[in-house]
């Protein structure tokens, strides 16, 4: 994984669901991004969750702390790829 591939999650680790944010905003996070109408932004975040396929958590959270710091656990990390992959987009 690297930022050239996955650059929306890149983004999305540095900016939007740093560590300052607890898991359990995550959600929050996301409904800020519709509330500012980010839908490119939530659309190209969604389809890089699928692209991620079974990702193996190690490689995912040597990603995840190079871009944000945040480190997964097995549960925490495919809580984050279902909400991931289940966002609804709005036309943009």
């Amino acid at each position: 994984m690297n930022q050239e591939t996955f650059p929306y999650l890149a983004n999305f680790l540095e900016n939007w669901f740093h560590t300052s944010y607890d898991f359990d905003e995550l959600e929050e996070v996301i409904d800020r991004m519709k509330r500012l109408r980010a839908w490119e932004n939530l659309d190209y975040l969604r389809h890089e969750l699928l692209a991620l396929g079974d990702t193996p958590l190690d490689t995912f959270n040597k990603f995840s702390r190079k871009h944000g710091g945040r480190g997964f656990n097995e549960v925490r990390f495919e809580k984050f790829k279902r909400i991931l992959r289940e966002i609804e987009i709005e036309e943009y």
